[in-house]
């Protein structure tokens, strides 16, 4: 009997979870130039004519003009559920179990409003790709910080950044309790060139 952590047993298709292969090579190299020294500034981004320098690192500080969490979304995820017949409760993205999302192209800003409409927690998981939390319910966060999973609070809205590098192909963002994600918590979208 498969795993739940078995994504290509729960009828899921083949989903890249990380790099693997010489995809390995090229991912590795990306972290360690995006390994922040001392006041080294590792992403810099113009969001909407709002100037905002990112610097990650031990003590350095984070400057914006605008806030980043008044962003455009590019898109809304939505974790919620629905009652069913048949199972009882389906954990669902956008109202749909196993939902597939529109493809995002390489090196276009993603700014994504990741709602949890329920009343329980659920970890959001991005798979292979690291995102900043930029508010959560309009809150910027304490500190920036990389991430590929965040908590949702029950009824909740997380604003999130991240960047598709050149990695085209299948990927995928779940619900991290993983009965939720293999009772239909997860979404697959492409990243196209």
């Amino acid at each position: 009997m498969s795993s739940p952590q078995d994504h290509a047993a729960h009828h899921h298709g083949p989903v890249v979870h990380g790099p693997s292969g010489d995809s390995s090579t090229a991912y590795r190299h990306a972290y360690d130039a995006a390994r922040p020294d001392p006041g080294r500034t590792v992403v810099s981004v113009d969001l909407e004519a709002r100037e905002v320098d990112w610097a990650i690192a031990p003590g350095a500080t984070f400057r914006a003009w605008g806030a980043p969490g008044s962003a455009t979304p590019t898109r809304t995820v939505d974790f919620g559920i629905k009652y069913s017949l048949r199972r009882g409760m389906d954990f669902v993205v956008n109202k749909e179990m196993h939902h597939h999302d529109d493809p995002v192209k390489v090196g276009e800003l993603q700014i994504w409003d990741v709602v949890n409409s329920t009343l329980m927690d659920h970890p959001f998981h991005l798979h292979g790709f690291s995102f900043q939390v930029l508010a959560v319910n309009g809150k910027p966060p304490a500190w920036l910080s990389w991430e590929d999973v965040v908590n949702l609070p029950p009824k909740s809205t997380t604003r999130i950044a991240w960047m598709p590098d050149d990695r085209p192909g299948s990927w995928m963002y779940h619900c991290h309790i993983l009965e939720h994600h293999a009772a239909g918590m997860m979404g697959h979208f492409d990243v196209v060139r």
